[in-house]
């Protein structure tokens, strides 16, 4: 029993990675069957991705009457995180340091929240096994919808902004509306989405030592929004 819970939980993390890679390799020629172009977006452009979600709230409703049980670790490691007095004042002072650094270097500062986020997602991952695949998963869903761009005619126009665009490319849509209410230009809200996405990361990383079914709904989540956004993304490169 535990050889095919341990199966199903893999097939499903493997079905998850391959659909995003296949569903972002796939943009280009999605946005070119709709006929869209900057003038006229037809509106397959968001009846596709409206029923994308439909279908996954089904596949969630179904989650809990399927047989994929947590692996053991995750059940003996649930309760394992604790809070003491001695961690909220470490915590408190980090905040209050960091505050005023992000008033007066906010790409910087996000930047390192971005890059600790991702490090806490993989010491997690190194830490317990049963963390490894759904955290792999995490990542996939969250980069692959953008597997196009490596494909892409014009890709040596983009790879100079790339390095420092790829860990807002999950959330730039969201960032940039929340700059928008923020009243910053466009151009200056890349630090709004480095936090939108550790904050996504590490939401992540706490849902997967919670076990795989809420896992998957929110990896379920991550990838649609990736997909959206790289959707956006390429709209934004033919402009």
């Amino acid at each position: 029993m535990s050889t095919d819970n341990t199966r199903a939980r893999t097939t499903a993390y493997c079905l998850l990675i391959g659909f995003s890679l296949a569903a972002g390799w796939c943009i280009p020629a999605f946005y070119d069957w709709t006929d869209s172009d900057q003038s006229r977006p037809s509106a397959l452009l968001w009846q596709v991705p409206a029923g994308l979600a439909v279908v996954s709230v089904v596949l969630c409703g179904l989650l809990p009457w399927l047989p994929i049980p947590p692996p053991q670790t995750q059940l003996e490691h649930r309760a394992e995180l604790r809070f003491g007095t001695q961690t909220l004042l470490i915590a408190t002072a980090l905040i209050a340091i960091a505050i005023p650094l992000g008033i007066a270097f906010p790409l910087a500062v996000s930047g390192l929240v971005c890059a600790a986020a991702f490090g806490f997602l993989i010491w997690q991952a190194v830490r317990d096994p049963a963390c490894r695949l759904p955290s792999i998963t995490l990542c996939a869903c969250m980069i692959l919808p953008f597997a196009w761009v490596v494909g892409y005619e014009e890709l040596d126009r983009l790879l100079p902004a790339l390095p420092m665009f790829l860990a807002a490319m999950p959330t730039f849509i969201l960032g940039g509306w929340i700059g928008q209410i923020l009243g910053q230009h466009h151009q200056e809200v890349l630090w709004v989405a480095y936090l939108l996405t550790s904050i996504e990361i590490l939401v992540g990383a706490w849902l997967i030592r919670g076990g795989p079914k809420r896992t998957m709904v929110y990896l379920l989540f991550v990838m649609q929004m990736s997909l959206l956004n790289s959707l956006v993304f390429l709209q934004l490169c033919l402009a």
